[in-house]
């Protein structure tokens, strides 16, 4: 919440708002960091069954493509938004 907030030129992480790809990279650090600290202690204590692992896994995988549709006025600014899209 506070990188968001930051990144809307507000809060403690209001320097964020003046270095929009910041913002990109610790959303999707964020996103990993989340499904990890979530998936992790239950993989490993409860067992999860592999179909579930493997779908918590797959999700990581949205974190890039995620971040595409939420700071798009990121890319568009800084004329990379075809780069982004050939890369998501």
């Amino acid at each position: 919440m506070a990188s968001t907030l930051g990144w809307k030129g507000r809060g403690p992480l209001d320097v964020l708002h003046s270095q929009p790809y910041g913002y990109v990279g610790l959303f999707q650090a964020y996103f990993l960091m989340f499904l990890l600290a979530f998936g992790v202690p239950n993989r490993l204590r409860r067992g999860w069954p592999s179909r579930l692992w493997n779908g918590a896994l797959l999700v990581a995988h949205l974190a890039p493509l995620l971040i595409i549709f939420v700071a798009n006025d990121v890319f568009v600014s800084t004329g990379s938004q075809r780069m982004a899209y050939i890369v998501g």
